[in-house]
């Protein structure tokens, strides 16, 4: 019957493993040590504790490189030089090996900041750039903090946001080393022109009204200040306007004749009513996107200035060599 012939070969193979059957050969199974580390990052002189396991067993603790780790024969490593080293331990079920790496520490001098002190409105953002010194230094993870909240936020990356108007201070640091950055959030307030006055480089003032035009707070295109013309002026043209004080400008905003001569708007602060002077600062500087664009363009300061003396430069035009301005209005800071 078949279920015998089964049941016989299945007896066979039993007795066959029972007996060590040369086709069957035995093996023997090794338990190599377990290590609680398997690799190590570490600095001169640093020491570090290897255990192995299971408890009982003897092992041999060995260093490949033994002048950047050394090991006890308990498996303690201490680091010794720069360099890529492997600990390796032994014992009757076998071997294992942990890795190695020694550095030198350097350490944290100081911080370097991209800038001690920002002004922001309100929802604008920036980013605090800080570079470590030396920029090795070994293990550096900088930290920032705002001391109020409620005017400016900053994340873990240094991003500071503008909430509310006011000043407050922004840190990073590591360990005992902080930098402080002061983040001034201020708001915009339009300034009174009533007792500005302007001077321009050349004008057609029975075209447009002439260049008081500019500052009379007049938004009709019915006014103007428009550029020389019969015989013409080249480019570029300029006016400079007397705020009769300082202002901390922050926004500019300019309207254009409708006819949409005008094209790019350099602004200068300066403290002479000179024009030619040498010592003009440059504000901002922005251009209108076509002959056909909106007429009113606003330019906000990446770097407010302060100054008496607004300048305007006007370097080429849609319709050289003409130019024509409204209306300026101009922006300082409330704190």
């Amino acid at each position: 019957m078949k279920t015998g012939k089964y049941f016989s070969i299945f007896h066979a193979a039993i007795l066959c493993l029972l007996c060590g059957c040369a086709r069957y050969p035995a093996y023997e199974i090794t338990n190599p040590p377990f290590v609680n580390r398997t690799s190590l990052n570490m600095y001169i002189g640093d020491t570090v504790q290897l255990t192995a396991s299971p408890l009982g067993e003897s092992f041999v603790w060995s260093s490949e490189n033994a002048e950047v780790a050394s090991v006890s024969l308990t498996g303690m490593v201490k680091a010794l030089g720069e360099g890529l080293s492997s600990i390796t331990v032994k014992s009757s079920g076998g071997e294992a090996n942990v890795d190695v790496r020694v550095r030198t520490f350097v350490p944290l001098t100081d911080i370097r900041l991209s800038t001690d002190s920002v002004k922001l409105y309100v929802g604008d953002r920036m980013q605090i750039w800080a570079y470590p010194v030396p920029d090795d230094a070994s293990d550096v993870v900088l930290s920032w903090r705002s001391d109020n909240l409620n005017i400016a936020t900053v994340d873990g990356n240094g991003t500071v946001t503008a909430v509310a108007k006011g000043v407050c201070a922004v840190t990073v640091g590591f360990d005992s080393i902080e930098r402080i950055v002061v983040v001034s959030v201020p708001e915009l307030y339009k300034c009174d022109k009533t007792e500005w006055s302007i001077e321009v480089s050349d004008q057609r003032a029975d075209d447009g009204g002439g260049k008081d035009k500019v500052i009379d707070g007049d938004y009709g295109n019915g006014g103007f200040w428009h550029s020389q013309w019969g015989p013409n002026v080249a480019c570029p043209h300029w006016a400079v306007i007397d705020m009769k004080k300082p202002v901390e400008i922050g926004r500019i905003v300019c309207q254009r004749r409708n006819n949409g001569d005008t094209k790019t708007l350099q602004y200068f602060v300066g403290d002479s009513p000179d024009a030619n002077a040498g010592n003009w600062i440059k504000l901002v500087e922005g251009a209108y996107a076509s002959n056909k664009a909106d007429h009113t363009l606003t330019l906000d300061a990446p770097t407010p200035l302060s100054g008496r003396y607004l300048k305007l430069v006007l370097p080429d035009s849609f319709r050289d060599p003409y130019t024509a301005i409204c209306e300026i209005d101009v922006y300082g800071f409330i704190y």
